[in-house]
């Protein structure tokens, strides 16, 4: 299964959403696909546990959890806007919490649309 890519407009950064418990495939995908000084981040192939998700130096977030299921991709999807947000400079609070809201709604409902 290869990983699926979710251009996250505006933001001039991109999300790697990889599900499966083949995490081998995955890194073999990020060697061959993404650029060296982006894999080059320490933290990139440090996925221990169900699920993980981290942001590259280069502003990459990546995403990979073993399961498919709404209630753990819901979580992760909270830090990817932490990553995303904080990337850029937006705090969470009451007056981005709607923005911080719509971007995890965006990013479920393109995962879902993917065929995984």
């Amino acid at each position: 299964m290869k990983p699926k890519i979710i251009r996250m407009n505006p933001f001039p950064f991109d999300l790697i959403v990889f599900f499966g418990t083949e995490k081998n495939k995955l890194f073999k995908w990020l060697k061959k696909e993404i650029p060296e000084q982006i894999v080059a981040s320490p933290d990139v192939f440090t996925f221990n546990g169900k699920w993980r998700t981290i942001r590259t130096d280069g502003g990459w977030i990546i995403l990979w959890t073993e399961t498919k299921e709404d209630q753990f991709l819901i979580h992760e999807l909270f830090h990817v806007c932490e990553m995303l947000f904080d990337k850029v400079g937006i705090e969470h609070n009451l007056e981005s919490g709607e923005l911080w809201a719509y971007m995890q709604q965006f990013l479920f409902n393109e995962i879902k649309k993917c065929d995984f």
